[in-house]
């Protein structure tokens, strides 16, 4: 009798544990999912490549389906998603979800093989105001920027619109994907002032620069 007991009692602790693990379980599942840029941003190279989920909330700053580009900022930061290969598009001022996987970027984490859900309209985060030098140090990358600066025209092309843009002796590319119709030297030499997003110029691995993607002709502005 007290071994039948002795084992009843065994079994039944067996499964309130078992039982309260799966719960535990189940409930900690949710918080696996990373839900804000900023928890993407904090990654090191090394953790994002384990593929972490993620189901992001954010804002389209810039997209750009030729190249693959997707540039989304929420209240904690902005991020570079991946879209090469899936020929989406949206518009800025769009408020999408993101749900995808993070992997190890040129240089920082982003999100790749994203399925994107647009919920509406929203408008744009109000823009880092910035100097070419912050743009060229790196610290703004992904962020929507403000930028002013002396136009020139840019010795490369890529089929699309594209510039330089001088201040202090340095400089940064200005792109917008569209092609090349001659918007660019409508301002050639004109003080202007640029929103964009920031990006960075990779050569053999490194960053060697900045780069500005600007989404519309309105965001560039005489001064």
């Amino acid at each position: 009798m007290t071994k039948r007991l002795v084992r009843g009692f065994l079994r039944s602790l067996i499964l309130i544990l078992s039982t309260g693990l799966l719960v535990a379980l189940c409930q900690a599942a949710p918080s696996a999912v990373i839900r804000s840029i900023g928890e993407v941003n904090r990654l090191s190279q090394n953790e994002a490549s384990a593929a972490l989920p993620v189901r992001l909330t954010g804002v389209v700053t810039y997209s750009d389906p030729e190249w693959g580009l997707l540039f989304v900022e929420d209240a904690t930061g902005a991020l570079f998603v991946n879209t090469k290969g899936t020929a989406v598009n949206f518009s800025p001022e769009t408020r999408v979800t993101v749900e995808g996987m993070t992997a190890p970027g040129d240089l920082a984490p982003v999100v790749t093989r994203p399925v994107v859900k647009v919920l509406g309209a929203a408008p744009m985060p109000t823009p880092v105001p910035a100097s070419i030098n912050d743009l060229e140090a790196g610290r703004l990358d992904s962020r929507w920027v403000e930028v002013s600066g002396v136009v020139r025209l840019s010795p490369r092309k890529w089929g699309r619109t594209s510039f330089l843009l001088h201040r202090g002796g340095v400089a940064t590319w200005v792109m917008l994907p569209r092609p090349d119709d001659g918007l660019a030297e409508r301002f050639v030499d004109a003080v202007v002032r640029v929103r964009g997003v920031c990006g960075s110029r990779i050569r053999h691995g490194q960053r060697v620069g900045a780069q500005l993607f600007v989404s519309r002709p309105e965001d560039i502005v005489v001064e």
